[in-house]
C-alpha cells in the first residue's frame, strides 16, 4: 500500500519490499532489553507497584513498517499525511478488534 517513493531505505536507498518481525532468539541475541515478555513484566509491575494508570500505545505494526523508511514521512505533503492517517488507522483497527496486541504500554505507578 505504501508507494515506492516512501520505501527508500535510509542507509542505502534500496526499496523496502518486506516487513520482518524479529523472532525471540534474534531479540535475545541483539538486545536483551527487547526480549522480555510483556506478561512477565506486567506481573512484576503488579507485584512491586500500585498501578494508577495503564495505557496501550500500539506500535506493533508501525515499528516494523517504518523501520529504515521513517525519514521518508518527514514532510508536509498532503499525500504523506493521508498515508500516515491510513497506516495508523489500520493498526488502530486491528488492535481494537483484538487481532494483535499492543507492543507499547505506558504505566503510571506508585510504590506499595
Amino acid at each position: 500500500m505504501i508507494p515506492e517513493e516512501y520505501r527508500n531505505k535510509y542507509f542505502d536507498g534500496r526499496i523496502k519490499k518486506k516487513v520482518h518481525r524479529p523472532g525471540r532468539l534474534s531479540m535475545f541475541l541483539n538486545d536483551l532489553s527487547e526480549s522480555g515478555e510483556l506478561s512477565l513484566i506486567e506481573n512484576v509491575i503488579a507485584d512491586q507497584f500500585r498501578v494508577l494508570e495503564r495505557k496501550e500505545y500500539g506500535g506493533t505494526l508501525l515499528q516494523l513498517i517504518f523501520k529504515d523508511i521513517a525519514h521518508n514521512f518527514i514532510n508536509e505533503k498532503g499525500q504523506t499525511k493521508e498515508l500516515l492517517k491510513l497506516i495508523f488507522g489500520i493498526e488502530d483497527e486491528i488492535l481494537r478488534n483484538g487481532q494483535i496486541k499492543s507492543d507499547f504500554v505506558f504505566y503510571v505507578c506508585r510504590n506499595r
